[in-house]
């Protein structure tokens, strides 16, 4: 009842009173707010939400007010201070204070990324607010004193949270290294893995968070690996768990649709990062997995749903969205032929695998896809190309033209082409004619 009341003052609010009263309005709220007024912190992380003029720095610290470290129970009191209402909320006052506060601090993520005074000073207040984060997530996941609800509530809060934090880069890696960070951004990542509180959604938004963490430091191999060592140090198994886990949520990502587009971006997000740091544990662990043939693998399954589509199987917003997950595998497959260790090796297994077979696949199909997901295709074409330097990747390049051009014409898909993907395919082609040239004139010579 109380919700509702506060909805329909908000909506009134703006026609009913000038700016100069709203600010006044304000104002009176803030020392309320400071001193743990619950429904004044409920009034105000709406606010932020919806009204421009809940817009303040004031606003903002009245929400650390109560994000305060000295404030937080300690762990021994959990089985009381965490104690629950009959209607769900917290019985003492501090939390459900602090849980509310929490909100706020999300509701107003897009002004932490666009005024600077109000992210610098999160950066600032970070260990405060870090504190309850430990204190929520010890209370409902290691010691299982929440219900499903407010675990999958407490679970959200804190990565949007997080999200919150890593609105910029600067934020994010000065989060990161706050003590107690990465740790518990990687214990939410594997919260649940039998799914019994938490969907894919869920699961996928405290992955897409640990990455913009790691994504922060990109490309400071140094601060990278400072970061990744801190995860293995969270996970505790050597990261066999992690990798395995992540792996499946990679191969499972196509199955949720709603989702499908960020699922891939943060669990191939990985991938980039992991190929650049070769050497370190979670690199060699996600290597054993073959990710060339992952990657392949996801292409091929990404090909079959287009095909199903035009039979009108799967919605059109499903499908559309199937042009850039494309682009973001060849991304990926193109790094690791770009700057992978054993790049022919790796080359040889792609073409194996049938990745000549996917690119002729999406030629005809390149007009769908926008000029930075095409630039992607073509890049991959463009490594391959100068691969064929290496005569094991020219001879099986040769032996998958053959194959492909058995089947279908190669001429006619590329006419049917956007200019780019065709004279990428082009040079791709004539450095496959030119090194069947220089095998046959060699023979002969011989």
């Amino acid at each position: 009842m109380r919700a509702r009341q506060l909805t329909r003052e908000q909506a009134s609010l703006p026609r009913q009173r000038s700016d100069k009263e709203m600010k006044r309005t304000i104002s009176a709220m803030i020392p309320r707010a400071k001193n743990g007024n619950l429904q004044t912190l409920q009034y105000l992380a709406e606010g932020v939400r919806k009204i421009p003029e809940f817009v303040t720095l004031e606003v903002f610290e009245a929400f650390l007010e109560n994000l305060q470290a000295s404030k937080v129970p300690s762990i021994e009191s959990l089985q009381t201070s965490f104690a629950l209402k009959a209607d769900g909320t917290f019985r003492d006052s501090r939390n459900q204070c602090a849980f509310q506060a929490i909100q706020g601090l999300i509701n107003a993520t897009p002004l932490i990324r666009s005024k600077r005074e109000i992210g610098e000073l999160l950066v600032a207040r970070w260990p405060d607010v870090l504190s309850w984060m430990w204190y929520f997530y010890i209370a409902c996941f290691e010691r299982n004193l929440a219900n499903k609800k407010l675990k999958q509530d407490m679970q959200r809060r804190i990565t949007l949270m997080f999200a919150a934090g890593c609105s910029q880069n600067d934020y994010a890696l000065a989060l990161a290294h706050t003590p107690g960070t990465i740790r518990l951004a990687t214990l939410v990542c594997m919260l649940d893995p039998a799914e019994s509180f938490l969907d894919k959604s869920e699961t996928c938004l405290g992955t897409f968070t640990l990455m913009n963490f790691l994504q922060s430091s990109f490309p400071a191999s140094t601060v990278t690996t400072f970061l990744l060592n801190e995860m293995l140090e969270a996970l505790g198994d050597g990261g066999k768990l992690f990798v395995d886990r992540y792996i499946s949520h990679l191969i499972e990502s196509f199955d949720t649709p709603e989702i499908m587009e960020i699922a891939v971006s943060a669990y191939l997000a990985l991938f980039m990062i992991l190929n650049q740091i070769p050497k370190h544990p979670l690199s060699v662990l996600l290597r054993a997995h073959d990710p060339i043939a992952i990657l392949t693998a996801m292409l091929h399954r990404a090909l079959n749903i287009l095909s199903d589509a035009k039979s009108g199987r799967f919605g059109s917003k499903y499908t559309a969205k199937l042009p850039r997950v494309i682009a973001m595998f060849f991304h990926q497959v193109y790094g690791l032929l770009r700057t992978g260790e054993g790049r022919s090796k790796l080359a040889l297994q792609a073409l194996q695998d049938g990745i000549m077979t996917v690119l002729i696949e999406c030629a005809p199909l390149a007009f769908a896809f926008d000029t930075i997901d095409r630039n992607k295709m073509v890049d991959l074409l463009k490594v391959l190309t100068c691969l064929t330097t290496r005569i094991p990747v020219a001879r099986q390049a040769s032996a998958e033209l053959e194959r492909i051009e058995s089947r279908c014409s190669v001429r006619v898909r590329l006419n049917s082409s956007t200019p780019d993907v065709r004279k990428a395919w082009l040079t791709f082609c004539d450095a496959i004619y030119a090194r069947r040239t220089i095998r046959v004139s060699s023979w002969i010579a011989f």
